[in-house]
């Protein structure tokens, strides 16, 4: 069922619309939008997520639409994608903030823990397939081996 909120988000909408991508409009066009916007109002869409599917398909992916319909068939899936980019956005940042709060400098390997690791790897009795196969020593540097 229709409201009156729906009514009034959806002329917004229709106006946002109309003036992002072409800036006029005839009286049926604006009419045919605001109905399309009040059919994604009442499948249950908000005004933010509508507005915010606008502007990712004119700003980001620089689609020319040629009327509303184009976001209500495709609300979906730019839906997804601008799910998808602010997770991603999300998770490079904290990244960069751990990166950033780590002050403790990553302890090289030295000598004897690559030995040690050796000792323990004997004692189990563990042979690499891939080292009989390809003469391969892990424990190898620079041609000597340790």
């Amino acid at each position: 069922m229709i409201n009156k909120k729906h009514s009034s988000d959806a002329h917004e909408i229709a106006c946002y619309y109309i003036e992002l991508t072409d800036g006029r409009a005839t009286k049926t066009i604006m009419s045919k939008t605001t109905n399309q916007a009040k059919s994604l109002l009442a499948d249950g869409y908000t005004k933010k997520e509508i507005i915010e599917v606008i502007d990712y398909i004119v700003n980001v992916k620089h689609v020319d639409m040629y009327s509303f319909g184009y976001v209500n068939t495709t609300i979906n899936s730019f839906l997804r994608e601008i799910k998808k980019k602010k997770a991603h956005e999300i998770a490079l940042e904290t990244k960069r903030e751990i990166a950033s709060m780590s002050d403790i400098p990553c302890k090289e390997v030295v000598d004897y823990d690559t030995q040690r690791n050796k000792d323990k790897l004997g004692g189990f009795g563990i042979e690499s397939r891939i080292r009989e196969k390809y003469d391969l020593n892990m424990f190898e540097r620079n041609g000597q081996d340790n």
